[in-house]
C-alpha cells in the first residue's frame, strides 16, 4: 500500500519486488507475511524492535537475504523520527504501539511542515494507549487531512462485535473440549499478529496452554513477555497438564483426520479469512474443526479512532492482494465537514438528468460514449488510483 501524494516513495506493509533505493519501506504488522514474496534486494525498512526481531526470525528460518541489519531501521513507540525522501521532502514519522493489548501491530502518522496529513492505522486496535501518551495527543489535537484504514471487517450495519467473536471461538473450543474430553488438543494459528489472541486464550484457560514451534514468534521479546508468559502457560517439562498445544503451520483435514485415529488428538485450525472458514459444527467422526478469528479491527475500533483523529478524508487501505473496500456510512459521518459535502452530492444528483429518480426522460445532451482505456498493467499494491473516488469518502 501506498499513499497518492508521496507516490511509490513509502510504501507500507508489503515488499515491492522491483529495488528502488530511494524508497522507504514502513512495516506495522505481519499478518499474511508469509504468503507474501520476498525479493533479493529491499531498500530501507522502518519498524518497532518487536517486529523487528519477529522479521528476523522468519527471514532467517526462510533464508531470506534481503532483510539484515544495514536496511532494517528500529523506532521507538512514541519517539518521532525523520525521514528526508526525493526533492528535499522531510516527513515526521511517529510510531503508536500498544501497551496493554500485548500486540505487535502498530499505527504510523505522518507530518509534513508541523501539520498531521496522514493517520495509516493498519490493524491497530490498541486506541486507549495511544490516547495516554501526550505526544499524540499532541499530533492530533487539530485533526487529520487522512485517515487510512483497514475495513476489511466493516459491515454496513456495525453489526460485528470483536469481543463476542473473541468469546464465541473461546466457547468453541470450550465446547470441542468438553466433546472430546480427555483428548489433547492442537491448535493451529497463522503465524502473526495472533499475540493478543494467544494470551486472552491463556486467560482463558490459564495454565492448559503450551507452545510448539510458536514460541521462537512469541517468547524472549523482553522480560514483561517472559513474566507474563509464566503465569499464564505451561513450562517446556509441564505435560501432566497440557491440553491445548499452538502450532503455527495449518493442518490439513487429512493430516488430523490420521492424528485422531492414531492418538484420539484433535485438531483446530483457526482462519483469519472467514472464506477459508467451515461452519461450526461439534461432531467426533475425524477429530478436526475450523474457527475463524481476525485480529483485524473492528467498527468498534475504526469508530473509536475517527471520533479521537477527527479526520477530513477517510480510505480503505488497498491491501497485498489489491482488495478494496467502500467506506460504510456511519465512518463517513465521522469525517469533519462530511454533511456538507453529502449536501453537495444530493445537489449534484438532483441536477444530474441522468439521476433523476423515475425520471423517463431523455437528457437534452447527446451523450457519446467514449472508448474503454486499457489499464491491466496498473495491477498490484502501488496502484496510483489506491485513493480513488470509489474508496474514498
Amino acid at each position: 500500500m501506498k499513499l497518492k501524494d508521496l507516490g511509490d516513495l513509502i510504501v507500507f506493509d508489503t515488499f515491492p519486488l522491483m529495488f528502488e533505493p530511494k524508497q522507504k519501506i514502513i512495516i506495522t504488522h505481519l499478518l499474511h507475511l508469509e504468503q507474501q514474496t520476498f525479493p533479493s534486494q529491499l531498500p530501507m525498512i522502518f519498524t518497532t524492535f518487536k517486529l523487528a526481531q519477529q522479521l528476523r526470525n522468519f527471514c532467517d528460518i526462510k533464508k531470506h537475504k534481503c532483510i539484515n541489519k544495514s536496511n532494517l531501521i528500529v523506532v521507538k513507540p512514541y519517539e518521532f523520527i525523520d525521514i528526508v525522501l526525493e526533492r528535499r521532502l522531510t516527513l515526521q514519522i511517529l510510531f503508536c504501539a500498544s501497551e496493554e493489548y500485548e500486540s505487535n501491530n502498530v499505527m504510523v502518522l505522518i507530518r509534513e511542515n508541523g501539520k498531521l496529513n496522514y493517520i495509516y492505522g493498519g490493524n491497530f486496535i490498541d486506541i486507549r494507549s495511544a490516547l495516554l501518551n501526550d505526544t499524540f495527543a499532541s499530533w492530533i489535537s487539530n485533526g487529520v487531512e487522512k485517515l487510512y484504514v483497514n475495513l476489511k471487517r466493516m459491515d454496513e450495519n456495525h453489526t460485528f462485535n470483536d469481543i463476542d467473536q473473541m468469546q464465541k471461538v473461546f466457547k468453541s473450543i470450550e465446547a470441542i473440549m468438553i466433546y472430546h474430553r480427555g483428548s489433547r488438543l492442537h491448535i493451529h494459528l497463522p503465524l502473526f499478529g495472533f499475540e493478543h489472541f494467544i494470551l486472552k486464550l491463556a486467560e482463558y484457560f490459564p495454565k492448559r496452554l503450551k507452545f510448539s514451534n510458536l514460541k521462537m514468534f512469541y517468547l524472549n521479546l523482553n522480560d514483561d513477555d517472559e513474566q507474563q508468559i509464566a503465569a499464564y502457560f505451561l513450562n517446556d517439562n509441564d505435560d501432566e497438564n497440557e491440553k491445548i498445544i499452538l502450532h503455527n503451520e495449518e493442518s490439513t483435514p487429512y493430516q488430523a483426520n490420521m492424528k485422531f485415529k492414531n492418538t484420539k488428538e484433535v485438531t483446530i485450525n483457526i482462519f483469519s479469512d472467514q472464506i477459508n472458514c467451515k461452519n461450526f459444527e461439534i461432531y467426533n467422526n475425524n477429530g478436526y474443526y475450523e474457527l475463524f478469528y481476525s485480529p483485524e479491527p473492528s467498527p468498534f475500533h475504526l469508530k473509536l479512532l475517527c471520533m479521537l483523529v477527527k479526520p477530513k478524508r477517510i480510505f480503505g487501505i488497498v491491501d497485498t492482494f489489491n482488495n478494496k473496500s467502500i467506506v460504510p456510512k456511519y465512518l463517513y459521518e465521522l469525517c469533519v465537514g462530511a454533511k456538507e459535502r453529502i449536501m453537495k452530492k444530493q445537489e449534484r444528483k438532483l441536477s444530474d438528468p441522468f439521476q433523476l429518480a423515475g425520471s423517463s426522460r431523455q437528457p437534452i445532451m447527446t451523450v457519446i460514449p467514449a472508448g474503454v482505456t486499457n489499464n491491466s498493467r496498473k495491477t498490484g499494491p502501488y496502484l496510483s488510483d489506491s485513493e480513488s473516488d470509489n474508496n474514498e469518502v
